[in-house]
């Protein structure tokens, strides 16, 4: 019990000190501040993604976290670009390959901003597996999915989980920007469900990846 209790006393000041730092970040305008970050929300409308444990539908978490980054990356005095805001796909009414077309028009769309971020949801058949996870596909882009993985180990205390190459992802391979898969964790997982559904680890998770793509810029400018 005082072991758990501590936890929430370090999750609450972790988060209070990420809040003053995007406060204090905001009044700072750097010429990269100009460049734009594009939000990915995976999935949409009657493509819900990956189901979980209680029937919570992977798209709609994917963009309430995409939201709390938004807001987080604007106050850091960025632009910020989202492929969706709401519940539908990006496909066109006359598509005969709604998940075709959605996916190549997100690509066509993050292809316009500077750095991209996509975020997910994981599941597995083993509902034991949980954290967040950051995937990338090439040596360009392993320093940003660093820094906001150590971010999200950091802020969030509920991963031990480390970056990933892979080469598989559509997004990742066919986007010519440097951009990042984040999977903010299991919906097959109980503990990892239980926080995706609290909107404070969803806000929290958000300044996570805020401060890790901050943090990223900053190093690349210096």
């Amino acid at each position: 019990m005082k072991n758990k209790v501590k936890n929430e006393i370090k999750k609450c000041i972790i988060v209070i000190l990420c809040f003053l730092m995007i406060i204090c970040c905001a009044g700072f305008k750097k010429e990269f501040k100009q460049f734009v970050i594009y939000i990915d929300p995976g999935h949409g409308g009657i493509d819900g993604g990956c189901v979980g444990l209680d029937g919570t539908y992977e798209k709609d978490i994917n963009l309430k976290i995409s939201l709390e980054l938004r807001d987080a990356l604007i106050n850091l005095g960025y632009l910020v670009e989202m492929t969706r805001v709401g519940d539908y796909d990006l496909a066109s009414e006359s598509s005969n390959n709604r998940k075709k077309d959605d996916i190549h028009k997100r690509c066509e769309m993050m292809q316009q901003g500077d750095i991209f971020i996509s975020i997910h949801c994981n599941s597995f058949p083993n509902s034991s597996v949980k954290g967040a996870q950051v995937f990338y596909s090439d040596d360009e882009e392993k320093e940003l999915a660093l820094s906001i993985q150590n971010c999200i180990k950091e802020m969030s205390n509920n991963t031990k989980r480390e970056i990933n190459r892979i080469t598989d992802k559509y997004i990742l391979e066919n986007i010519n920007k440097r951009g990042c898969i984040v999977e903010v964790g299991f919906l097959s997982n109980q503990e990892d469900l239980k926080d995706l559904k609290n909107p404070d680890y969803q806000r929290n998770i958000g300044y996570a990846i805020a401060i890790g793509i901050n943090q990223y810029l900053n190093d690349l400018m210096q």
